[in-house]
This record gives structure tokens, sequence and C-alpha cells, in this order.
């Protein structure tokens, strides 16, 4: 399969599921007028907004410290202050621009801060397998401790899938404590040690709880969920939405929430509620990210010229 081709399918599929999530927001909004999710966009305390707006700021602060452990494990010392701007601007094109072109982005990014193309991929390589393992690690413990209720007859299923999922966790960090490279078919893959993977597990934990926590702040306190349940779906919604390759998972992450999250609250409300937090947690640092984009690229240009 050619470039073009693959690139073809890929945009194939995000449109279908994109149309599959609108379809499934259609139906779970029927017999809701439009005016009801303004109404309920409006109706966010502002007080909701600023504690959000202040996890939104740990949330990048906690991606350039990944970033920064990351590169290391790759082989290049790069201090906390200096990555900060390209973390912030390459999670945020992530973020809204799909995992593909967002790490792209990424990859063009860190390489301006003197890391080689290996380097950089080792790079994104480790920072995907923390979000990864910290999801399965969140994911495990809430079905394990809160699990979802389900048929009587499968209700031993969500500890087990848990279970599994903690075991999952337990075998990747022996992996990396064993400190060999991982063969798989062609595929020869260096684990970070366990100290590094350990750490950069915790951030990324941490930051899954904290970036749940935007949205979690905005709802009414009176129709939340358990903050168990409430991470697990979030990072379901977040990962299919990261996945389905669509702008910021517009649509897919929408319907995922809508259609998982136990809630007292109306599908409309809640529908305002995630486009209120689309605004606040995609919309906003993009139109940051980009005129600080805009500025880094015709610095590097000017540079290259004056040498």
């Amino acid at each position: 399969m050619t470039t073009r081709e693959r690139r073809l399918l890929s945009a194939f599929v995000s449109l279908v599921l994109f149309l599959i999530a609108v379809w499934a927001i259609r139906k779970a909004l029927d017999g809701h007028h439009p005016r009801e999710i303004f109404r309920s966009i409006m109706d966010v305390p502002p007080s909701y907004v600023v504690w959000a707006l202040l996890l939104i700021i740990v949330n990048y602060l906690l991606v350039a410290a990944m970033d920064t452990i990351a590169a290391r494990f790759a082989g290049k010392q790069v201090s906390y202050a200096r990555m900060l701007l390209p973390s912030f601007i390459g999670i945020t094109f992530q973020y809204n621009a799909g995992f593909f072109g967002g790490a792209a982005m990424r990859f063009r990014l860190f390489t301006s801060l003197g890391l080689d193309a290996r380097q950089t991929g080792k790079m994104l390589l480790l920072f995907s397998l923390a979000f990864s393992v910290s999801f399965f690690l969140l994911t495990g413990l809430a079905l394990v401790f809160d699990p979802l209720e389900i048929s009587e007859q499968a209700s031993w299923l969500p500890e087990t899938v848990g279970a599994c999922l903690l075991a999952g966790c337990l075998l990747y960090f022996w992996l990396c404590a064993r400190g060999k490279p991982l063969h798989l078919f062609h595929w020869h893959l260096t684990l970070p040690r366990l100290r590094a993977s350990l750490l950069q597990t915790l951030v990324a934990t941490v930051d899954w709880v904290v970036e749940a926590g935007i949205l979690y702040v905005l709802l009414p306190p009176e129709g939340r969920a358990s903050l168990p349940v409430f991470v697990s779906v979030f990072m379901l919604a977040h990962n299919l939405g990261v996945l389905s390759n669509t702008p910021g998972g517009l649509g897919v992450f929408e319907a995922t929430i809508l259609s998982l999250l136990p809630s007292e609250n109306s599908p409309s409300e809640m529908l305002g509620i995630l486009l209120a937090y689309r605004g606040i947690y995609y919309v906003l640092p993009l139109l940051i990210a980009t005129p600080l984009l805009g500025e880094r690229m015709l610095m590097n240009r000017l540079r290259r010229r004056l040498q």
C-alpha cells in the first residue's frame, strides 16, 4: 500500500468514525432542543472555569516533565525550562490535529532542541508507553475497586479485566527491570530502565487524573459519577478520540462520554458542558500555541540565514 493510499484510508476511517459519533450524539439528544445545550454552556459557573484553567496549566507542566524525562532516556540532556515551550506547542497541536499530525509536529519541535531522529523517536515512544501503561494502571485499579455495574451473569468481568490490566503493568515493569531488548518479530524494542519507567508512569498517572479533572470540575456536583469511574470513562473516550484521528477526537470523544458515563444530567446538559470543555481545553491553548509556533519558526529561519 502506497503512502497516498494509506492517507486516503486513514481519512476514510476517520470520516466514518466521525459520522458514527455524530449519529450517536444525535440519537442521545433526541427530544432535546439546541437552546438547552447553549443554556447549559452559559450556566457553567465562572469559578468552575477558573478551576479548569488552573488544572490545564498543571496538565501542561506535567506533560513537559514527561518530555524532559523522555529526552534524558533518549540520551539528550534538555533542561525543563527549555522543554516547556516546545512541549506546550507540540502537545497542543497533537490534541487538536490528531495523533499522526501532532506526532509529526512534536518530532519537528524536538529535533530543533538538538535531538537527532533516533533520539526523538525513542522520546516519543517512551512518552506513548508511559501514557499507555498509566491508562492500564488507572483503569485496572478503577475496575477492581469501583467496578461498573453490569448483568449478574457477568458480574465477575470488571474485576477480572482490571486484574489482567494490572498484571500487564507489572509485566511491563518486570521487562524494564530485566534490562534486555524486547524482540517482537522483526522489531527490537529497547525499554527504558525501571527507574525512568516508574517515574514517567507516575507523572503520566497524575496527569491523567488532572486531565480528567478539567472536565470533572465543570460538571454540577450533584450529577457527577465517582471519580474512579469518571477517570476510566474519560481515558477511554480520550484514547478513542486519538485513535479515530479526527481533530481533537471531535465527536468520538463526546459520543463516548454521553454513551458510557453514568450521570444524572440530561444529554443536552452534558453536551453543553463537553462543548465548554472543548473550548477551554482545545481551542484556547491552540489560540496561544499558534502564534508561538509562528514566532519560533520565524526565529529559527532567521538564525539559519545569519549562520
